[in-house]
């Protein structure tokens, strides 16, 4: 007779649920993303000396959580077009150390955005645009006599739109409930000390985004957050809001010898040509079709012995061998890279836009709301300055922000994912 040991059966397999995120940013990292947004919103004395250090912890910190910043970058290859060609551009550049240089820094650039949405959330870098703001407003200040004529940045433009963006990064704060209190109570009188401050310079094109923008972000604040949380309602609003829209510029547009744009020019003390904008522009574009394709390369056109740049200063009244810009993002990356650029650059700027309206439509808070509303604002500027053909600039940082972001959030907020547990038999 054999006897044969009985197995006990195995136990059935456990399933968890497993969220993993990635490691929260330390105070530092957000004092260090405060100093960055900072030294490239506003020049001061010593500022290189904190924006080289900055970079250089960046490109550690990309390094280091990997994990998170090469996933992002790779889904982000379109931002990179336009740096990788500045960089190529050294080969038929007349000034190759320059543009070199320049195509260098935008191409850093784009790492310094991936490792900023990979380690801090939104409102971490609203709050560090607010800070930021609070210390450019307090170098700006002593020079307030000298605001219509641009005070620390010699264009009162300039100056009037970062003010601006002190002034959408207040409200941002000011209406986020999740912020302190503390925090919130301080945006408050930052916020009218950036709206003087935007009205001060005396900006046509600020003064309309200024009352547009504050008219949307109260609105998104008092009304939209409320209306989403009823079902089916907010797309409704949506479809009023166009209607109303589409039908006033239907409106607009048929009537007979309209001379509503000449009435506004002349009540803010512009003229038809947009402040030798008109000009500028021209000249670009002439300029453009001597090398359609590739352009001149990076920082070509602007240099002292250019005799087309020193005939534009002319014209604006500025010193020989200013520095100036074609006032359009599009006309100045044309004349630099060609069509090939202009077009690279379209394409990364309606990709960005477009992802950063997804992504205010998914999460609907403050945050998104401020990044929405502040690329909105520089897509617009895009047709009468050339911000974003910059590196180091606190509009690209924003711009492109409002995309990375959203591809960064799931690591913020934490992937779930089922594991398989396998008891041991009893």
């Amino acid at each position: 007779m054999s006897v044969y040991p009985i197995r006990a059966a195995s136990p059935e397999p456990v399933f968890a649920v497993l969220t993993t995120r990635t490691r929260p940013a330390a105070w530092w990292e957000q004092v260090v993303v405060g100093i960055w947004v900072l030294c490239t919103f506003i020049v001061f004395p010593g500022n290189a000396f904190l924006l080289y250090p900055c970079a250089l912890i960046f490109l550690a910190l990309f390094f280091v959580y990997r994990d998170v910043t090469v996933p992002i970058a790779l889904r982000a290859p379109l931002l990179l077009m336009v740096p990788v060609l500045g960089v190529l551009s050294t080969g038929w550049s007349s000034v190759p150390a320059e543009t070199f240089r320049v195509g260098a820094m935008m191409v850093l650039n784009f790492f310094i955005m991936v490792t900023i949405a990979a380690r801090l959330d939104r409102r971490q870098i609203v709050r560090a645009v607010f800070f930021a703001g609070i210390v450019a407003i307090v170098i700006a200040a002593p020079l307030i006599n000298t605001f219509d004529r641009g005070g620390p940045y010699g264009s009162k433009n300039i100056f009037a739109i970062r003010m601006l963006i002190c002034l959408l990064a207040s409200l941002a704060v000011m209406f986020e409930s999740k912020e302190h209190i503390l925090v919130r109570l301080l945006a408050v009188p930052v916020a009218g000390v950036a709206l003087v401050f935007t009205l001060a310079a005396d900006s046509a094109t600020a003064l309309v985004f200024a009352v547009v923008a504050v008219v949307v972000m109260t609105g998104l604040w008092m009304f939209w957050q409320p209306v989403s949380r009823v079902r089916h309602l907010r797309s409704f609003v949506m479809l009023m809001l166009i209607v109303v829209l589409g039908g006033g510029l239907i409106a607009f547009l048929a009537m007979p010898n309209n001379s509503l744009v000449n009435d506004f020019l002349a009540a803010v003390g512009k003229d038809a040509t947009l402040t030798n904008r008109t000009i500028f522009w021209e000249m670009g574009n002439r300029v453009a079709k001597e090398n359609p394709w590739f352009g001149t390369g990076l920082e070509v056109f602007w240099q002292r012995d250019s005799g087309p740049a020193q005939t534009l200063n002319e014209i604006d009244h500025k010193a020989f061998g200013t520095k100036l810009s074609f006032h359009n993002t599009y006309i100045e990356i044309k004349v630099a890279l060609g069509l090939v650029g202009m077009y690279a650059l379209i394409t990364a700027i309606t990709w960005s836009y477009i992802r950063t309206v997804f992504n205010w439509f998914r999460t609907q808070g403050m945050a998104a709301s401020f990044f929405l509303t502040t690329a909105t604002v520089i897509l617009i500027s895009t047709f009468t300055e050339s911000y974003m053909s910059g590196a180091f600039d606190t509009f690209v940082l924003l711009f492109y922000l409002g995309a990375l972001t959203g591809l960064a959030e799931k690591y913020h907020a934490g992937q779930r994912q089922y594991v398989r547990l396998n008891p041991e038999p009893a």
